[in-house]
């Protein structure tokens, strides 16, 4: 809690704001984009570390998508997502890294020692 009888402070998690990059061809779909299965595992290796919420793609524009992630810091968010992920690196996919206050979710806490999500 922020202050005595106040509401808990808002928990800070990413949005990861995926959009084409300079290798992406927009003669192809996203699902057949050279180079997207580097995507995929950076997203399995979020999942993997308990970092990822959420992520898919946006319907709107053909190559947009998001994904919401709860790294300790926005520097650590941001250094993952411009240079872990191979398709940003590679050119396949730019990203804009966003902090995203959080104040009310359905989704869990993240994980301590103390308190795993499976019990």
């Amino acid at each position: 809690m922020s202050e005595e009888g106040s509401s808990p402070e808002p928990a800070q998690w990413q949005v990861l704001q995926h959009t084409p990059g300079p290798r992406w061809d927009p003669a192809r779909r996203a699902g057949e984009q050279p180079g997207i299965e580097q995507h995929f595992a950076f997203l399995a290796g979020l999942l993997e570390r308990g970092l990822l919420v959420a992520a898919g793609p946006l319907r709107d524009v053909e190559g947009h998508g998001m994904t919401v992630t709860r790294f300790p810091s926005f520097s650590d968010a941001e250094h993952a997502a411009t240079r872990e992920d191979r398709s940003v690196t590679g050119g396949l996919l730019a990203v804009r890294v966003r902090p995203w206050s959080v104040v009310m979710t359905v989704v869990p806490a993240a994980p301590t020692p103390e308190a795993p999500l499976d019990g």
